[in-house]
């Protein structure tokens, strides 16, 4: 059986212990690295299945404009974000720049695996806690773009 590959990138050292350890539950090929140059390198030479980032990275302009990068170099590799922002400004933002996913990271614990499999059969995954916005509905994430 092959795994897919999933890199992990968070400037946090803490915050790539605990995704790492948990995605090894299910995923042996788990790459983590802290920053942006780091995993548009991976991206380019092993088009790893899935990335799972966080929305502010120290050393990049944004999170938001690395998702586009990720995309240009490797097409086929899923994007989703594991982030502190829970408002719905943040998810508009994600979806306009091709996101696969969105975790609320103090939901990470409960959700991390069931969004990974959801993004890796091609689904989106957005934390049930962004429903509870007013102008966000249970109906494909997508239409929150308007």
């Amino acid at each position: 059986m092959e795994w897919p590959t999933i890199i992990t990138v968070d400037d946090d050292g803490f915050i790539r212990e605990l995704v790492s350890h948990t995605l090894n539950q299910l995923f042996p090929e788990v790459i983590c690295v802290d920053n942006s140059a780091s995993v548009l390198d991976y991206a380019r030479k092993i088009h790893p299945e899935l990335v799972i980032m966080d929305a502010c990275l120290a050393n990049a302009d944004s999170g938001f404009q690395l998702i586009g990068e990720i995309k240009r170099v490797s097409a086929a590799t899923k994007v989703f974000l594991l982030t502190g922002y829970s408002d719905l400004n943040s998810l508009r933002r994600a979806l306009r720049c091709g996101i696969d996913g969105y975790v609320v990271k103090r939901f990470a614990g409960k959700e991390l695996l069931t969004a990974v499999r959801y993004v890796l059969r091609n689904q989106f995954y957005m934390s049930p806690c962004l429903y509870g916005h007013s102008d966000a509905v249970a109906a494909p994430a997508r239409t929150l773009l308007n």
